[in-house]
């Protein structure tokens, strides 16, 4: 069943660090919308956000997703047909995760937590 905005869709988004060595995640932001493109906003600007404390090199690749139209029409196509969208990003402290999915009525499990949404 896709995420039909004309009905009321849930779409749950999270960016959560995994650092190394530290054996745990940790859960850097959550956003609750019902709408495919705010989730995808959401992403873009946490993506940014994030960029601003990345090392140079992995900032680029950050930004560049940013600035990716088509990146940014892939994260809508799989949100309005039901699928979760994640991109990933790594520097030399953590591995980075930001996902947004369509809510299937239960309360998604945050990666690596093992407890339902919110914390």
């Amino acid at each position: 069943m896709g995420a039909d905005e004309s009905s009321t869709a849930t779409f749950w988004c999270s960016a959560v660090a995994y650092p190394r060595g530290a054996g745990r995640s940790i859960l850097f932001g959550a956003h609750i919308t019902h709408d495919a493109r705010r989730s995808v906003r959401w992403l873009e600007m946490r993506a940014g956000q994030l960029a601003d404390q990345l090392d140079p090199a992995e900032a680029r690749v950050a930004r560049a997703w940013i600035g990716d139209l088509d990146a940014a029409a892939t994260a809508m196509g799989a949100l309005l047909v039901g699928e979760s969208y994640s991109m990933t990003f790594r520097d030399d402290e953590a591995t980075y995760v930001l996902t947004a999915q369509f809510s299937t009525g239960a309360e998604p499990i945050i990666p690596g937590r093992g407890v339902a949404w919110p914390i």
